[in-house]
């Protein structure tokens, strides 16, 4: 009864907490960036589905700040085109090649900000679509200590 009590009252406390706008989520807003950086292209693809399930996203919301600079979100991977488009690849063999690149047009007066996108998973095709996106604060207690996240939603897609 006693660790009951303890654990609702650390859960009330810990999600009461008002989630206030944050350096993070200002500079996402202006620059599509997190920490100086792109945002890696793979983890927008986290928001695609197969093109066999028509259906909305099964990912909607991703922790941008938690996938930084990870081994499966390199920041050197990211690569400038000169169409101001960002550019991914991976290849763990002459058969498994894949990419993922985009292009940010800035933030619409609501706060969702419009990305292309597109995908080759290794064929001739190059699949695009518009992404439309909008970013927030959250947190996660990790590691006994309470953590700011910058979390990326998707509110549609084109």
């Amino acid at each position: 009864m006693f660790s009951r009590i303890i654990v609702t009252g650390f859960l009330v406390l810990f999600l009461s907490v008002p989630v206030m706008a944050s350096e993070q989520v200002d500079e996402a807003n202006a620059t599509f960036t997190f920490k100086g950086e792109p945002i890696h292209p793979f983890l927008l693809g986290k928001f695609l589905n197969w093109m066999s399930d028509y259906r909305p996203p099964i990912v909607k919301t991703v922790d941008v700040s938690a996938s930084y600079s990870t081994n499966e979100f390199q920041t050197e991977e990211i690569k400038r085109q000169e169409n101001s488009w960002y550019f991914a690849e991976r290849s763990e063999n002459d058969r498994n090649y894949e990419s993922m690149s985009y292009k940010w047009y800035g933030k619409m007066t609501n706060g969702v900000h419009v990305v292309e996108i597109s995908e080759n998973g290794g064929g001739s095709g190059h699949f695009l679509g518009l992404l439309f996106l909008r970013f927030s604060e959250g947190e996660i207690f990790w590691d006994e200590v309470k953590q700011k996240q910058l979390l990326m939603t998707i509110v549609g897609t084109y």
